[in-house]
C-alpha cells in the first residue's frame, strides 16, 4: 500500500515530538501521535475486541480492506513519516 515494509520501531517521546513537529504545525496533532506511539509500545493495542461488531452487528475491516477503501490514507500516513 505504501510500497515498502513498515515497523514499529522504540523512540523516546522527545524525539518522536520534535521529528513529527517539523512536518505538523498543529501541537495537538504532533501529541496525538506521540501518545499512540506510546500506546503502541506500552502494548495497549495488542489485544483485540469485539465492540465493532457488538454495536454495529457488522465485522471490523482487517487493516488490508481498511487501505483498499481509503487508499488516499496510506500515502498521507507515509508523507508525514518521510
Amino acid at each position: 500500500m505504501v510500497g515498502r515494509n513498515l515497523r514499529y520501531e522504540d523512540e523516546p517521546a522527545a524525539v518522536t515530538r520534535e521529528r513529527l513537529s517539523k512536518s505538523e504545525s498543529l501541537a495537538w496533532r504532533v501529541e496525538l501521535s506521540v501518545g499512540w506511539f506510546e500506546a503502541i509500545a506500552a502494548g495497549e493495542l495488542k489485544r483485540a475486541s469485539d465492540t465493532i461488531l457488538r454495536f454495529t452487528g457488522t465485522a471490523p475491516l482487517t487493516l488490508e480492506e481498511y487501505f483498499r477503501a481509503f487508499p488516499n490514507f496510506a500515502a498521507r500516513v507515509a508523507a508525514v513519516f518521510r
